[in-house]
Parts: structure tokens; C-alpha cells; sequence
């Protein structure tokens, strides 16, 4: 067994650089390394470019490599009944809470591989506190820093998603599977380039795995559908409004104040999604955040328009806020790397009880 005493981040898809890139740029590069589950181009080219050190998942398991620290966005998968591929190459592992929205996901029983979770806010805190030995600790949401301290510049996005300046523009971030919005919207939504600039960002699994889903928006000729890895932070700064069904996206709409309005799919489908459950917050911030179903699509252009509705419901996405975040906008990378920097603190190596029982598990 090779110990590595440093921090390593776990890499599935081109997608978390979006999520990691802030904390990335603030530590020290010789104090963490990437490791990489998937060798795509753009990825590669990624961690070249900001001379990031990384290493493939294949070599670690060949070499029998394991990192004192490991982050990770979930457990990638089970290598036995109660034994994770997480565990297998780390001593400790922490999560980072990456989104909001469909809690069965979330916040299922495997979250108790973790030694330590970043969550964004008090809600995840609260839905976590079935892990008793994990710690739990409120950071925020250090993806959108920038947007508070070092906003893009929206022309320059504007042009670059072959967008009009003069018009105002709608954010489309649908989630993929059976609760997708695309099949029952994609028409309504593409009217609205009459008056907008319609920019739609498919999910990633939704490029991967539906071809058919982004064929219809193709054949509707969207002013951009965004299909490389392209960071939302970009997207948020440039809307005027952003359209979404379930999943993440919403939370990062009302972070940012975005006038938001939510697509429904029909309850039979929502009864049988795997990863929703009644309050899983996707759900809930319905009762509260305008949303319509396809019996209501007739309405969509003049909800849009209606001024005074969006001003109603800012003061909404205020206490929302309050409620799923922590308050500590454009500082959470910095809290992240502080964490980082005393997880020796929270993890004492005295603890040799503990080390011993994690070694076990790292060589079962």
C-alpha cells in the first residue's frame, strides 16, 4: 500500500471542474492531486492548461495508491456489500455537496461512507443528521463566488452563445430521464424567440444518453443549445430568466436571484421517479416559486411579461435563500480552503482506533 499524504480530488465527469475550478485556483497545486475516472479531451486539456497533477482511477487501483484525504461528490459506486470504491482509496472521505433538489439522491443511506460533508446550507445540514459520525459543515455555494466578486463579462457571453444584445435572455437548464421537460416544452419554450434570446444547456447525461431528446432541439433552432462543458455561472449572469424542471439548476437560479420559473412534469411520472420524494426541495419550492404544468403552456409568454408578478417574487427567492444556503456569498471558496487547511485538526492521526478500522476496509 502506497499512503499518499495529501488531499486528492475525485473526477467522473468534465462537469465538476465547473463545480471545483474556484477552490482549484485558491490551494497550493502541490498540495492536491485529481483523479480521474474518465480520460475525455476537454478534461485533459483542462488540467494541462492550470498545471493541475492528476492521475488516472486505473493507476491508483493497479498501484494500490491511497490518499489521506479524498473529496468526492458521491460514492461512485459499491465494491462489496459495505465497502465503497471511495473507501478503497482514501483514509478519509469528504463530500462536497454538489446540488440541490432530488433528495432520495442526495441524502440516501450511502452518505454514511462520508467522515465529513460540505453542505451548502442548514437545510442539507438538517436532512444529514442521520449520519451521526459524520461532521457536517455549512460553506455555501463556492461554484458562484465570482458572480458576487468578479462577475464575466455578460456582452462578451452574449456574443460568444451567438445571442443579441438588445434582447432580453431566457436560461433553459432542464435535468434528463423521465422527468425531463424538454419532450412536452421544447415548442412552447422555442416561440418564445420571437421577443428572446433562448439559450438551452441540456444535461449532461441528456448529450450522453437521449440523442432523441437534443434532436428536437436542434430541429427547433434555439438560439444556441449549449453541448461542451460550459460553466452556468455564465449562464446565470447573462439571464434576464431562467426555465427549469427539477434538479439543481433552480437552486442555482434563486442563489443568484434569477427570476426563475419552474416546468412540471405529470404526477404519475413524478410518483415513480427513483430520486424524488414529496419534500425534496425541487418539490417544495413549488408551493412557493411560479411553476406551470403542459395544460398551462398557453400562458408561458405572458407570465414572462408580467412585471410586477417578478417583483413579488424576489422578495420569495430572498427568504429562500435564507433558508438552503449558508449566508456567505462570494466567501465560500475561501471557507472551503480553510476547512482544507485543518482537516488534520478534525482528523487527529492519534485516533489510531479509527485509522485502523478504515485501513481494513481499504485492504478488504
Amino acid at each position: 500500500m502506497n499512503i499518499r499524504k495529501k488531499i486528492a480530488f475525485f473526477i467522473h465527469h468534465i462537469e465538476l471542474i465547473n463545480h471545483w475550478h474556484n477552490i482549484f485556483s485558491y490551494l497550493d497545486k502541490n498540495k492536491y492531486d485529481v483523479i480521474i475516472a474518465e480520460d475525455s479531451e476537454p478534461l485533459l486539456e483542462y488540467l494541462k492548461e492550470e498545471k493541475i497533477n492528476y492521475i488516472s482511477l486505473d493507476e491508483i487501483l493497479k498501484k494500490k495508491i491511497v490518499y489521506q484525504y479524498l473529496i468526492s461528490n458521491h460514492f461512485v459506486r459499491k465494491t462489496s456489500k459495505r465497502v465503497c470504491l471511495i473507501q478503497k482509496i482514501a483514509i478519509y472521505n469528504i463530500r462536497y455537496l454538489y446540488a440541490l433538489g432530488k433528495s432520495k439522491w442526495n441524502f440516501a443511506k450511502w452518505n454514511r461512507f462520508y467522515d465529513m460533508i460540505l453542505c451548502m446550507g442548514p437545510h442539507q445540514v438538517s436532512k444529514l443528521q442521520f449520519c451521526k459520525k459524520t461532521i457536517k459543515k455549512e460553506i455555501g455555494y463556492s461554484r458562484y463566488d465570482n458572480f458576487f466578486n468578479n462577475q464575466p463579462n455578460k456582452d462578451s457571453i452574449l456574443k460568444k452563445l451567438h445571442c443579441n444584445i438588445n434582447k432580453k435572455t431566457i436560461i433553459w437548464l432542464p435535468t434528463w430521464g423521465e422527468i425531463c421537460s424538454i419532450p412536452t416544452f421544447y415548442k412552447s419554450i422555442s416561440s418564445l424567440m420571437k421577443k428572446y434570446n433562448v439559450v438551452v444547456k441540456p444535461h449532461p447525461s441528456s448529450l450522453q444518453h437521449e440523442k432523441e431528446k437534443i434532436k428536437l432541439l436542434d430541429d427547433c433552432h434555439f438560439t444556441c443549445v449549449i453541448k461542451k462543458n460550459f460553466d452556468n455561472l455564465f449562464l446565470y449572469t447573462i439571464a434576464d430568466f431562467v426555465i427549469c424542471d427539477y434538479g439543481g439548476p433552480p437552486f442555482g437560479a434563486i442563489y443568484t436571484d434569477k427570476n426563475l420559473l419552474l416546468l412540471n412534469s405529470d404526477n404519475k411520472t413524478l410518483k415513480n421517479y427513483q430520486y424524488l420524494e414529496p419534500d425534496s426541495p425541487d418539490i417544495e419550492i413549488r408551493k412557493y416559486i411560479l411553476n406551470i404544468s403542459a395544460k398551462d403552456i398557453s400562458l408561458l409568454s405572458n407570465l414572462i411579461e408580467n412585471t410586477s408578478f417578478w417583483g413579488e417574487q424576489k422578495k420569495i427567492r430572498s427568504d429562500l435563500r435564507k433558508k438552503y444556503f449558508s449566508q456567505n456569498y462570494g466567501n465560500s471558496t475561501e471557507t472551503f480552503a480553510k476547512i482544507l487547511s485543518s482537516l488534520d485538526q478534525y482528523f487527529p492521526r492519534s485516533n489510531w482506533k479509527l485509522l485502523k478500522f478504515k485501513l481494513k476496509n481499504i485492504l478488504k
